[in-house]
């Protein structure tokens, strides 16, 4: 009997079954394969006689039931190692993995390429080459990578190693390393499906992934930070990246200015420290280019939920989440400008997120289509108000970045429609990271009564499951062996989640009265002359759960902080370091700061730029705490004539307001009705042209009724 060739797709669906334990019907393999019911007929014929070739049990088909491979276990590890062992010519690539091979062969030469040895090594015609070298020219140009040509030796690889490893992460992340598979059995890397098999070999050689997994897992625990599993993928495939372009001599090269930034994080210097083992171990030498790079990716992970202080320029941060709440908050129908959970779960989003937009690190979000497909308005406003962090970070923000975002604001609005109750305790488990955690636990907390004790990563589940788990909702398959009753769900839950989640709790929660919507009401008819006071009495005398934090409401407000005494009007100042100095020295004589929080403020405009124009002709200047910060203060200062301070966009400067504060919550009160007033173009116009101290008290009054 001649031998019997199994194609690709055919392969594909016996690795399926071999691994399924329950049958599979025609209709199942024919959506995961993307084919005709005829062509999944036709392949399943295919196995049979290759499977009958081999001595082996052929499948078991039965209608209305489905496909299944009823074979033994000894038959079952036998097909493993037959398809393991096809020759490789006896393997068909499929377009995708040979335009990612192309890819890899420019990726890994050191000298030029021709389209006959491309032809050889793959097995094609040149004209399919040809075909493929357009579809890989779009690629890499997405990285600012291009293939020069030289006549009569071929074509070369050029651009800078970042953006080539940025390609090279993408594909460890969709075909090695994904992560999906982090936490699972230590096989899961040999189980690629028969998918891509020779592209996953070329990817990984020879790296020692359980070795860099310990190593990212030690210094993640000497962070202190759980990282979600999606980000813990992509740092150890960047260390595994990393490390084969080190064995190949390609070295990658930041500027002074990066590096200095990044010597200061405590990121750096976990993977400093580690270095040495790293080297030993893979014969390699990392200068601290390659340590500051693989600190980035630490910089950028998403964070699971462990807490984590804010890096960088942290005031101004807070000034861009401000922001964007207030304008996603014009374009929908819900109110969640006071969400004070929102605001803490952005600011710690965006933070990394500033480091892998720097750096060019894509974060995949494995829910992307689903955000879309389900959040499809939200997601559209979210992405027509990300303009103040594509402006600071001078990178645009991908559909990925706005999904993640996207998530934050859905678990908003969700948690107005929620109240909290006595309920069973649940933990949820979540592959992507706290903003995806958050959306599932406020669709839950909206329709049913149970009491979330934790969200945590696949990764985390053995050291966090204890007697007060009742239940577990994860969004990954629970394959541990645990005696609590787990429930898999989608992260937007479906109609099928909602009927188990019925089952499982029975009743719905209660209905919740609107109290801003009541207030709007009570506008209509009378004037409030106090909305914060009339907020908690509405909550306390209707009885509504738990009063709601309002937002920074334990702080000073912009009144008590911009007094006669810190302000100053039409000041003669010539450069922008004189602007800042002025604005400064009023916060010294008001006892807020000392001497050198001034220099504090010149120097991190010096080394980062002119991000404190915050919007056009104002200027907001400041430094961090431990730089002399003496109390919670502001100065207001408007200037004789406009100043240039070498922002594009909003120079010339005609207003200062200087700011001080002893830690990263006191001022929040003030910087929100501050945020107010610089939405309003008349409240500016009445400020900058004021004559009198007193017109501008006026104005701060007016914004903080």
């Amino acid at each position: 009997m001649k031998a019997i060739i199994l194609y690709k797709r055919a392969a594909q669906i016996l690795t399926y079954l071999i691994n399924s334990q329950t049958p599979h019907t025609i209709s199942d393999l024919q959506k995961i394969m993307m084919v005709s019911n005829r062509t999944i007929r036709y392949d399943l014929d295919l196995i049979d006689d290759f499977l009958i070739f081999h001595k082996l049990s052929k499948l078991d088909r039965k209608p209305r039931v489905g496909v299944h491979f009823s074979g033994t276990e000894t038959e079952r590890k036998r097909v493993a190692e037959l398809l393991e062992s096809i020759n490789e010519y006896n393997y068909v690539l499929s377009p995708d993995e040979r335009i990612k091979l192309i890819i890899l062969e420019f990726v890994e030469a050191d000298n030029y390429v021709t389209i006959e040895s491309l032809s050889d090594k793959l097995m094609v015609s040149r004209s399919t080459i040809n075909k493929d070298l357009k579809a890989v020219r779009q690629i890499l140009e997405k990285h600012d990578i291009s293939l020069n040509p030289v006549f009569g030796q071929g074509l070369k690889l050029e651009g800078k190693e970042k953006n080539i490893r940025n390609i090279l992460s993408e594909m460890w992340l969709e075909y090695v390393y994904r992560a999906q598979d982090v936490g699972k059995d230590k096989s899961r890397l040999k189980r690629e499906n028969f998918r891509y098999r020779r592209l996953v070999s070329r990817l990984k050689q020879r790296i020692d992934i359980p070795f860099v997994e310990n190593c990212a897992n030690i210094m993640e625990s000497e962070l202190g930070i759980g990282y979600s599993d999606v980000a813990y993928a992509n740092i150890v495939a960047n260390m595994c990246i990393t490390i084969n372009r080190l064995k190949r001599g390609n070295r990658i090269t930041l500027t002074e200015q990066e590096k200095e930034k990044l010597r200061g994080t405590k990121e750096f210097n976990v993977v400093r420290n580690f270095v040495e083992i790293i080297e030993d171990y893979f014969s390699i030498k990392m200068c601290e280019d390659e340590i500051a790079y693989i600190a980035t990716h630490f910089l950028g992970g998403n964070l699971s939920e462990i807490d984590k202080d804010t890096q960088g320029e942290w005031i101004y941060l807070q000034l861009i989440v401000k922001k964007i709440i207030q304008e996603v908050n014009k374009k929908i129908a819900v109110d969640i400008i006071h969400d004070k959970k929102l605001f803490t779960s952005l600011l710690k989003h965006i933070d990394p997120m500033i480091y892998r937009l720097k750096y060019g690190i894509r974060l995949e979000n494995p829910m992307l289509k689903n955000i879309q497909d389900n959040y499809k308005y939200l997601f559209e406003i979210v992405k027509e108000s990300i303009e103040p962090i594509e402006n600071y970070a001078s990178a645009k923000l991908n559909d990925e970045e706005i999904g993640f975002l996207t998530i934050h604001f859905g678990a908003a609005i969700e948690r107005e429609k929620a109240a909290t109750f006595s309920k069973p305790k649940v933990l949820i488990v979540c592959n992507a990271g706290v903003s995806t955690s958050e959306l599932i636990s406020v669709q839950i907390q909206s329709m049913f009564d149970v009491d979330i004790v934790g969200k945590i990563s696949y990764r985390q589940l053995d050291r966090y499951v204890t007697d007060d788990v009742d239940v577990i909702i994860s969004t990954v398959p629970i394959n541990k062996d645990i005696n609590i009753k787990s429930i898999n769900v989608s992260p937007i839950l479906t109609d099928e989640n909602f009927q188990l989640l019925n089952k499982m709790f029975l009743k719905s929660k209660k209905s919740k009265i609107e109290i801003r919507g009541l207030i709007k009401v009570i506008e209509q008819s009378c004037e409030i002359k106090n909305y914060q006071k009339l907020e908690k009495d509405l909550y306390n005398i209707l009885n509504i759960g738990v009063i709601k934090e309002l937002d920074g409401d334990e702080g000073p407000m912009l009144m008590d902080l911009i007094t006669e005494d810190t302000i100053d009007l039409n000041v003669e100042a010539n450069t922008w370091e004189e602007v800042v100095r002025k604005g400064g020295e009023l916060l010294i004589k008001h006892e807020a700061i000392e001497n050198r929080y001034i220099d504090a403020m010149i120097n991190s405009v010096k080394e980062i730029g002119p991000y404190i124009v915050i919007a056009e002709g104002i200027a907001m200047p400041h430094a961090r705490p431990e730089d002399g910060a003496l109390k919670v203060a502001m100065s207001l200062i408007t200037l004789q004539k406009p100043i240039e301070f070498g922002n594009a966009d909003h120079d010339p400067v005609k207003l200062v307001i200087s700011f001080c504060s002893i830690d990263s919550k006191t001022h929040l009160r003030a910087l929100s009705e501050l945020m107010v007033l610089l939405e309003n173009e008349e409240y500016i116009s009445r400020i900058i042209d004021a004559k009198s101290k007193g017109e501008v008290i006026k104005v701060i009054e007016e914004c903080s009724k």
